[in-house]
């Protein structure tokens, strides 16, 4: 994990370490979001996974043209090309949802910390 935010993350913690039990709960809860987000941003910067990402986007963007340009496609047709879009578009928000929830978390922790 980011040296930075773990340092913020334990600060948290200690100031919370005699407060309620809930308290600690969601931090830890944070602190599990956090690593897993990194764990994804980290495995999206790969340069094999970096190379699929750019495959799929490629492929993801022939889709959206294929769907509002063509006018003869079948039923079939159309439903799988939107099946296809909507598997290629959860695969790479995967990555963009890593970086929000670590700024979102990182935001919390750092609002948390106030005086």
């Amino acid at each position: 994990m980011d040296s930075d935010l773990q340092v913020k993350l334990n600060t948290l913690k200690e100031r919370f370490l005699n407060e309620d039990e809930g308290s600690i709960v969601t931090i830890n809860s944070w602190e599990k979001s956090l690593k897993e987000a990194i764990l994804t941003k980290e495995f999206g910067e790969h340069p094999v996974v970096v190379q699929i990402r750019a495959e799929l986007q490629k492929r993801l963007d022939g889709l959206k043209a294929l769907l509002s340009e063509s006018e003869d496609l079948t039923e079939k047709e159309r439903d799988k090309a939107f099946a296809k879009k909507e598997i290629y578009k959860w695969f790479l928000g995967l990555f963009g949802i890593a970086d929000s929830t670590i700024d979102t978390i990182n935001t919390i922790i750092e609002e948390e910390l106030q005086p």
